[in-house]
């Protein structure tokens, strides 16, 4: 089993890669929800989710036929997913990379009617152990615990590329991934005193920052509405999203902000965000900066954990620890986020 699915089917010839084939477009045409929604079915995941699930999806589909010779996903069978987990587990793969990969199945299962045979998926395992994962960070990963001031690497920035100091900027003050920094309309965001982030966000998940905003964030509104029209976005006007982006970490690699440079991608500036946002609203420092609230008053740690949560753009407060840190030991274990739902570049 070493080889893959779709290699062993071109040995296997045409008729069995004709199966599969046919069998992947049975899933598209009668279940397509299982290759662009979410878990719970309320959203569609974004583009980058939907070709993952259709990768996996497709490799199983083949493996299915080369294996059980399967003619219909309806087929499907404990029987199967027991001899494909326990082919994952043989490769070895990380435990990432299976809880992945049994998320985007379980979706397939639910959609076909069968959402029972993943619902307790550890016992398709030998060693369930493969399974453990982690989404709390032990490590802080701000720019602060890089040595940086946020100021300097601005005006390193600035000097080449104002635009994308502006929108390192509001990764930092407001929390904005990157692509959200990019679809961001400043002329739009602020709505009764509530900054709202709807543009470029990862599924569609739209946000608003409650708390009042500072001096700085409202200069900084200000500051990237002069870049802008007034239905327009932070990206340049002659130029695509697409090479935006590479121009932005183009622009990144040149002042460091990188892994090899400072040891902190982009990415670090929305956790720079998150460990400042818990520590202005309870007023201690977060977990992995040494705090100690989770311990001394767990209702209010679990309280400012939502809230971070919700600011970053996350529907669950157990996806904060992946920048605050985790719990102390007397509360519930982290649970890892879904794959259509972690963080995020």
């Amino acid at each position: 089993m070493s080889k893959s699915a779709e290699t062993l089917m071109r040995q296997a010839g045409r008729e069995t890669a004709t199966r599969g084939f046919k069998i992947f477009r049975e899933i598209e045409s009668e279940y397509s929800g299982a290759l662009r929604m979410s878990a719970d079915a309320s959203r569609s995941i974004s583009n980058r989710s939907r070709a993952e699930r259709r990768r996996v999806i497709r490799s199983f589909v083949f493996w299915l036929v080369v294996y059980f010779g399967v003619h219909s996903i309806r087929h499907l069978k404990e029987k199967h997913l027991l001899a494909y987990c326990q082919h994952m587990e043989a490769k070895p793969l990380s435990a990432a990379s299976i809880c992945s990969t049994l998320s985007h199945l379980g979706v397939l299962c639910v959609h076909i009617g069968k959402s029972e045979l993943l619902r307790d998926h550890q016992r398709y395992f030998s060693d369930p152990s493969v399974l453990a994962r982690s989404g709390v960070t032990e490590v802080e990963k701000t720019l602060e615990s890089a040595g940086v001031d946020f100021f300097d690497l601005y005006h390193r920035t600035h000097a080449i590329s104002p635009r994308v100091a502006c929108q390192f900027a509001l990764a930092y003050f407001f929390g904005m991934r990157a692509k959200e920094s990019w679809c961001f309309r400043a002329h739009e965001a602020l709505c009764d005193g509530q900054l709202r982030i709807y543009w470029g966000t990862k599924g569609g998940r739209r946000r608003v920052i409650n708390r009042p905003l500072t001096e700085i964030q409202i200069a900084l509104l200000e500051y990237a509405k002069s870049m802008t029209c007034k239905s327009g976005s932070m990206v340049d006007s002659r130029t695509t999203l697409q090479k935006w982006k590479s121009f932005y970490y183009s622009v990144a690699r040149q002042v460091g902000l990188t892994k090899k440079g400072i040891g902190i991608t982009p990415h670090g500036l929305r956790h720079s965000y998150a460990n400042r946002a818990y520590e202005t609203i309870s007023g201690r420092l977060s977990p992995v900066q040494g705090g100690v609230l989770s311990q001394t008053d767990p209702d209010v740690d679990r309280a400012v954990r939502s809230l971070v949560a919700e600011e970053l753009g996350h529907s669950r407060p157990a996806i904060a620890a992946a920048y605050i840190g985790g719990v102390g030991p007397t509360d519930e274990p982290h649970v890892p986020p879904r794959k259509d739902e972690p963080d995020d570049e």
